[in-house]
């Protein structure tokens, strides 16, 4: 009888009203927490923003950089850039480079990371600090000496190579159109490899062992633990770090500038070194204009934006697709 009425009075009994605390009064309650996120802010406002916005403006002026931009285009700089085969030519070797960078970087990723992952191996962790340390290194530091080991390496190769027209030694690795933007994938795969190895290493980390236990007694092969129990498990990880490469690969800069300053004949010109030959004028036939290069940068960030919103779509077109099939 007794427990035939705690329903009515659990539909009875009203709910104990919160009060609602005003937008004023939470924000003095984490006024440090505001404080402590401040200065990001303020850096943010001023090292991003203020140059986006002031960029957006300089891409309708005819500026040199010096005194006042005051020579008002309207569009023709935009207009020039989607014109221009040199720029064109540039986004091509970007899409090239990061078409041949990206799956062979997170394989060999993914690779590593599953071999460092095994609790039993020896010396994991200097393995992995061996493989992470190119990533937090400058790209100068790294491609000034590497541009003298290709180099010299391009001198080892045999001399039937050279009867054969295949290569040239006079010109080596870098100096060679057809061998230039090969020469700089490779650089860039070893360098950033081993920062996706520890994202990967990041996301293995989070697969229950209770599954490749159960798989085990079951009789799954290591590689049908990897097929249907890694690999499901890390893929939202898997798809962020696509992204993140993808993105990181088009925006490639500093690795062409030291190794071969977009060289020879533009056969390794990407849009980031063609905005800063047009904006500081490095290059004898280019006359410094820096309303040119906001333009520029400004064609190529909506390029960029529009990627970003592909790739965003595909991934929640996956996930969608994977929910209605029943899979996680």
């Amino acid at each position: 009888m007794a427990t035939a009425l705690i329903p009515d009075l659990v539909k009875t009994t009203p709910a104990p009203s919160i009060k609602k605390k005003s937008l004023t009064r939470r924000i003095i309650e984490n006024r440090w927490a505001y404080v402590f996120i401040a200065p990001w802010v303020v850096a943010t406002l001023v090292f991003n923003w203020y140059p986006i916005l002031s960029s957006i403006r300089y891409a309708f002026y005819n500026w040199t950089g010096f005194g006042t931009p005051d020579q008002f285009v309207g569009f023709r700089h935009l207009q020039n850039v989607a014109a221009d085969p040199f720029f064109w030519k540039a986004v091509g070797n970007a899409v090239t480079y990061t078409a041949i960078l990206v799956p062979i970087q997170l394989f060999l990723a993914l690779i590593l990371a599953s071999v460092l992952n095994n609790k039993h191996l020896r010396f994991a962790s200097i393995f992995r600090a061996g493989f992470f340390i190119p990533a937090v290194c400058s790209t100068a530091v790294l491609a000034v000496p590497s541009r003298y080991l290709i180099s010299f390496a391009s001198k080892l190769l045999p001399d039937s190579l050279v009867d054969a027209g295949i290569f040239n030694k006079s010109l080596g690795f870098l100096q060679d159109p057809r061998y230039a933007l090969l020469t700089i994938i490779l650089f860039g795969i070893w360098q950033h490899l081993g920062y996706n190895m520890v994202l990967f290493l990041a996301a293995l980390q989070t697969v229950p062992e209770e599954l490749y236990d159960a798989a085990t007694m079951d009789g799954a092969t290591s590689w049908q633990k990897f097929q249907f129990i890694t690999i499901p498990v890390i893929q939202p990880v898997a798809a962020l770090i696509l992204l993140l490469a993808v993105l990181g690969s088009m925006k490639v800069f500093d690795v062409v500038l030291v190794l071969t300053d977009g060289g020879p004949f533009f056969a390794t010109e990407v849009p980031q070194t063609y905005i800063y030959h047009n904006a500081f004028a490095t290059q004898a036939s280019v006359r410094p204009n820096l309303g040119y290069a906001s333009a520029s940068s400004l064609v190529y960030s909506f390029l960029l934006l529009g990627l970003t919103v592909a790739q965003i779509f595909v991934v929640r077109w996956n996930r969608s697709r994977r929910q209605e099939l029943g899979l996680r």
